[in-house]
This record gives structure tokens, sequence and C-alpha cells, in this order.
């Protein structure tokens, strides 16, 4: 582990093209008790394999328990998606034996993964024809084609195992000498060592501050929590800079449209909670560098889209009708119209962040608050 996860760790000694050299390491692994299939997994995804576009990244795992019925009990299997999130950014194709259950069918969910279902238990092996199956794999392997892409930001050790102590447990918190605060945020679980809180104090998110910040320090006492107005999300073309909020126009008080990069590589924020109504304009170019930042800096996304869509039709129709000088009936059905078409959108948009907060372990609700 230290090897792997150390400072400057290295290549060398994780990879051998020598079956006589992986028997003899085989031999020395003895068998203990129960095992946690998907913390060895997520180990074997973080091995520094060669480059994507002349390496050929695999991953086989074989086993004859359900992920459900490990140490943990199945307590990590909301961590799959995460995991399948990784093989898929690593390029990394899976081979996997195992019995038949939910968690099964989440790990086939990665881009051409390959997994046979066993009996499991004890006589779990006595039906499987290795030399037919490695076989298979290796047509399989064999026919693939390498990816011509550089090597993405993917974030390592999902459960802590970079933090194994020498008797080959996972370090908590608390023994790292770290705090791991947890609370309900707007109806959001939330957990942090470090907390870093935006808030959206556009004109439709006024009445929420006080009651959120409220909240906040009453559960995260470390929390650093700023705001800015709007929840656009551009990304500066010269640097990759992730610009929040709506822009120059802002007459708020505070306008924090540097809060990304300020909360995660300079205060060292290990999670981000992002409340909004979301219906700003993001660009996928900053999403993009967005998580790769999370990642890189392995901090946690936690997104509150609040639904006020209803009050902001109401506003509409009544700024539009004054300006105007026309009936309001009139004014909400040709609003209604354009909301239909999706010329105009009062809803929150929030698709295209899932999969950064499900990459980086966070959470995500959406709703009337």
């Amino acid at each position: 582990m230290q090897k792997l996860y150390g400072q400057g760790s290295a290549g060398e000694g994780f990879f051998t093209t020598d079956p006589q050299v992986f028997k003899a390491a085989l031999q020395k692994v003895e068998c203990k008790g129960n095992e946690e299939m998907l913390v060895a997994l997520d180990t074997a995804l973080d091995f520094p394999f060669g480059p994507p576009n002349t390496t050929k990244r695999v991953v086989a795992m074989f086993t004859n328990e359900k992920l459900e019925e490990g140490i943990e009990e199945g307590k990590h299997n909301d961590k799959i998606s995460a995991i399948v999130d990784k093989m898929m950014t690593r390029k990394v194709k899976f081979f996997g034996s195992m019995p038949e259950a939910d968690s099964t069918y989440l790990l086939g969910e990665a881009n051409e993964s390959e997994i046979e279902t066993n009996n499991g238990g004890e006589n779990a092996w006595d039906s499987i024809d290795f030399s037919q199956l490695l076989a298979q794999m290796g047509k399989s392997i064999s026919g693939s084609s390498l990816q011509a892409s550089i090597e993405p930001p993917y974030q390592k050790a999902l459960f802590g195992q970079d933090k194994f102590a020498a008797e080959g447990r996972i370090v908590t918190a608390g023994e790292r000498g770290e705090t791991m605060a947890q609370g309900e945020i707007a109806g959001l679980k939330v957990s942090a060592n470090k907390l870093g809180v935006i808030l959206d104090n556009s004109g439709s998110m006024q009445k929420y501050r006080g009651p959120l910040r409220s909240q906040i320090n009453s559960q995260f006492a470390n929390a650093v929590i700023t705001e800015v107005c709007g929840c656009g999300l551009e990304s500066n073309g010269a640097n990759g800079q992730i610009i929040v909020g709506m822009g120059s126009d802002s007459d708020s008080s505070i306008d924090d449209r540097d809060a990304f990069h300020r909360l995660i590589e300079q205060e060292k924020c290990d999670a981000i909670y992002w409340f909004a109504d979301f219906t700003d304009k993001r660009s996928a170019a900053a999403e993009n560098n967005l998580k790769s930042m999370l990642l890189h800096n392995r901090s946690k996304l936690f997104v509150r889209a609040v639904d006020i869509s209803d009050w902001v039709r109401d506003e509409l129709v009544a700024e539009t009708a004054r300006e105007k000088g026309l009936p309001e009936w009139e004014v909400r059905q040709y609003l209604d119209s354009k909301i239909s078409s999706g010329e105009i959108t009062i809803k929150p948009q929030v698709s295209s962040l899932r999969s950064i907060v499900t990459a980086t372990g966070g959470e995500i609700k959406e709703g009337e608050y």
C-alpha cells in the first residue's frame, strides 16, 4: 500500500510477464478469513498501468461470495457507481466471476465488462473451467483496441485504503486527528472534515440565505461559507479557470466567482456543498474542469437543487405584464408555451452534474425546500 499510494510512488514491481513470478507471489498469500472485495477491486484499479495508447488495461476479480456478504456486509456497495466510473475513466476492461446479486449487475454497467456468475460457496469453482475462462479472456483482450488518449484525472483510494495502518486496517479519520462531521442541510445528508459551501444569493434565493447559514454553522463548526450571484459555470479558455455565477452584472455585496478554486485549492475543503436553483447555463468545458479539480484534490461534491419554478413563473408573468402593459393571463399563456418548448428554463437543470457528484462520492437532491 505504501508503495502504491506513497509520495513519489513508481510503477515498478506491480506487474510481471513471467507466470512463475506470479505463481510464487500467489503462493505467499495467506487466507485468514472474510474479505472485502470492493476495496481490493478499487486498489487494483489504482495500479500504475502503462499509457492508454500503448497498454490494454485489464482487471479480473474472482470471488465465491456476494459483495453484500463481505466484511462490511454490503455497506460499501454505494461506492460501486464510483468504481464503475473509475473503470471507464481509466479505460480498464473488467472481467469477473461471482455469485448473482444486485451488486453483480451494478458492476456489469461498466463498458465492455464481462461477468460470469457462479453458484457461490465452497464448491463455487467446481463447475468453472479456468483454462477455458482464461482463454476466452485472452481472445477478448486481444480483440480490443488501444485507447488513443492521455491519462485523465481520477480519484484514488475510494475507501481510504491509502491510509492503511501497519496492521492492515484502515486508519479512521479520528485516528488521523480529523473530525468527520455529518449533518443534513436542506434535506441533503453531508459529511466532511472541512466543508466548503457555495450559496446562490440571486434574488430568487435571498430568503434561504439566513436559515441555511444557521443550519450549516450549527452542524459544521469549521465550514467555509461563500456566496455567488447565480449558478452558471464558465471556463476561462486560457488557463481552464472555473468561473461560477452569472457575470459582472451582479449587484450583490458578495459575489465570489472564484469560489471553487478558493475553497478546494486554498481552503483545502474535502467536500463542497452547492445550493442553487440551477437554471443558469453551465458549459461542458467548465464542468469537465470542475470534475478534474475535485478528483485531483479528492473533494466530494454535494448538490442541492431547489425547485422554485412556480415562484419564478409568477414573478416573470407579473414583471412582463407590468412592463408591456398586457393582461397577466395573456403573458402567462405565452410564457407557458415557451417553457413547454424549452426556450425558457425555470426548472433545475442538474443531469450533467450527476456524473461529477457520483465520481467524487457526493450526493445530489432536487425538489422544493
